[in-house]
C-alpha cells in the first residue's frame, strides 16, 4: 500500500485504528492520472467488482465494528474459519 500511495495511485484516511484506502484522483502525476482513468474504466465493466460494490454497501450499513465483534461473514464470501 505504501508503494501505491507513493506512486499517487491511492490515498488513505485514518479513523482511530482503521485505515480506509481509496483510489486517488491522480492530481500529483500525469502518469498516475492516466493509469487511474484506465483503471476506473476497467473496474466499471467488471462483474466481480459490481458484486463487491454491493457487499461494500452492506458492510458500510452494518459498520466495521459490528462485523468484527460478531465475526460476521458477508454474503458471497466464504468463511475463513478453519473446518474441524
Amino acid at each position: 500500500m505504501r508503494l501505491l500511495r507513493a506512486a499517487g495511485l491511492i490515498k488513505d484516511r485514518r479513523d482511530r485504528k482503521w485505515v480506509h484506502y481509496s483510489l486517488s484522483r491522480g492530481d500529483d502525476s500525469p502518469y498516475a492520472a492516466r493509469m487511474l482513468l484506465n483503471l476506473r474504466g476497467w473496474l466499471n465493466e467488471d462483474p466481480v467488482i459490481a458484486k463487491d460494490r454491493g457487499r461494500a454497501a452492506m458492510a458500510r450499513a452494518i459498520g466495521p465494528l459490528a462485523i468484527c465483534e460478531r465475526n460476521m461473514t458477508l454474503p458471497g464470501r466464504k468463511s475463513r474459519t478453519p473446518k474441524r
